[in-house]
């Protein structure tokens, strides 16, 4: 009981937020950890309520809402990945002969 009032009592003090844009880095291994979203850096974890997570890519559209607790990157409370994940900027590929 003693943490869940603790938590609660973190949840009101901390600043609640919605975010849209572009991923410009994910983490290395899977979709926990620390996503960046137009500059944004934003926690996603276990917790986190992701839809279409299998969409997303480096260039891909975003939105998601969060809190900002007192220290730290927001956490991600949900997060949607739209469309199929395309990127909107086209890579220079080289061939390799």
């Amino acid at each position: 009981a003693a943490v869940t009032r603790a938590c609660a009592a973190w949840a009101a003090t901390s600043a609640r937020t919605r975010l849209r844009g572009r991923i410009q880095n994910l983490p290395p291994n899977g979709l926990l950890g620390v996503w960046t979203i137009d500059g944004q850096r934003v926690r996603v974890n276990q917790r986190t309520r992701l839809v279409n997570g299998q969409n997303a890519r480096i260039g891909a559209r975003v939105e998601l809402g969060a809190f900002q607790p007192p220290e730290g990157a927001p956490i991600a409370l949900w997060l949607r990945v739209h469309g199929d994940g395309s990127p909107i900027i086209e890579q220079e590929v080289q061939a390799v002969e």
